[in-house]
């Protein structure tokens, strides 16, 4: 995990000075706790540091709330190795002190709580909302997995009962969701917030269009940054990491329909699309491949899910994920790198590239920058 790091770049470093100070805004929440902490502002090394703790906690949180679902099921061993080499983990960890991070940790804490009940299911909610004020990406995969766990949980009751116990906390969320758009700054409103954003910035330049996504646009209005799709930079993301990551996506929603055998073809439909959720943000967004490592991430804690709280599948894994299939799925993450929004000379988070651009953490922001990008 460490090594699948990669020092955090200005949009990064950017993110945690995002404060309520500057008003109510999205994204804000992180950035506002630690301000509390740090009042004069962020240094450089203290905003490193806490982009690594950030990214590092959240990697760390799901790959213990995986192990645990694997806890006694055959080849339990081989089958962490393959999620823990996962090139979906590695675009995470690869993208530093994104804010993702910061809301895995809540997010999997919801999951980890134990009962179906309204104690229980205001945790969840409480802890789905926190993860949503850190960042709205918050509601497609954790708000999303937190409904498909209580569906699973009240099927004895019937799928009726069980969908609107799942749709509350879903609606509560999509509510909050909006509410921070609306309540947002304005585009007109930009100016003022990226500077008193960049006098929290002690010794390094600020990313103005970290500041600038955050912000609420009118008709005719958008942030200053443009991105076109035929760009060489999203002609590889279109030709290269979408049809990987949507042919892994097909392989986990069959295996996920196949250990959802014995539940109703509602709840295992809810499993599927639950899966595929986070792809969707690439409807309204243009890094592909940090949504598509979102959506491996989530198709793995969907069948985790399934582990924890349908026995059934806990039999069915090992049958279903032979040998055969562990060595494939090894392969391909050994060979599939996707670039990581931290860029580096090299585009990969494997040994030994990956040791060797652990040593860019001892350059400054604007020695990194000088740095070419990779030619494509």
């Amino acid at each position: 995990m460490v090594v699948r790091t990669k020092p955090p770049g200005p949009w990064a470093q950017t993110q945690l000075l995002l404060s309520y100070d500057d008003g109510f805004s999205r994204r804000a929440l992180l950035g506002w706790l630690i301000e509390l902490v740090q009042p004069a502002g962020l240094d450089e090394a203290t905003a490193r540091m806490i982009c690594l703790i950030v990214t590092f906690a959240g990697g760390l949180a799901f790959m213990l709330y995986v192990l645990r679902a694997l806890e006694d099921v055959p080849r339990a061993f081989a089958l962490g190795a393959v999620v823990a080499t996962s090139f979906g983990l590695a675009e995470f960890l690869g993208n530093t002190g994104y804010l993702e991070g910061a809301y895995f940790v809540p997010g999997l804490i919801a999951l980890a709580l134990p009962g179906a009940g309204l104690a229980s299911g205001a945790a969840m909610l409480a802890l789905g909302a926190v993860g949503v004020l850190i960042h709205d990406a918050m509601l497609p995969s954790f708000g999303v997995l937190i409904a498909l766990l209580l569906f699973l949980r009240w099927q004895g009751r019937g799928p009726g009962r069980a969908a609107g116990v799942a749709a509350v906390p879903l609606v509560a969320l999509v509510v909050l969701s909006a509410a921070l758009f609306k309540l947002s700054p304005s585009g007109a409103e930009a100016e003022t917030l990226i500077a008193g954003v960049s006098a929290r910035a002690l010794d390094y330049p600020i990313d103005p269009k970290a500041v600038e996504a955050v912000l609420r646009y009118g008709p005719g209005e958008g942030p200053s940054y443009l991105f076109r799709w035929e760009t060489p930079f999203f002609y590889f993301e279109r030709n290269y990491v979408l049809p990987i990551g949507f042919g892994f996506l097909a392989l986990a929603s069959v295996l996920i329909w196949r250990l959802g055998a014995g539940l109703g073809a509602l709840a295992r439909l809810a499993c599927v699309l639950a899966a595929l959720a986070p792809a969707t943000l690439m409807l309204v967004a243009f890094d592909l491949s940090r949504l598509m490592g979102f959506a491996v991430l989530q198709a793995i804690l969907v069948i985790a899910i399934l582990l924890r709280e349908h026995p059934p599948a806990r039999e069915a894994l090992p049958r279903l994920v032979t040998e055969a299939w562990v060595v494939a799925l090894m392969a391909a993450n050994v060979f599939v790198s996707w670039p990581a929004f931290n860029r580096g000379g090299e585009y990969s988070a494997h040994l030994p590239a990956g040791l060797i651009e652990t040593q860019r953490w001892g350059l400054s922001m604007e020695e990194q920058l000088k740095i070419p990008p990779r030619q494509y």
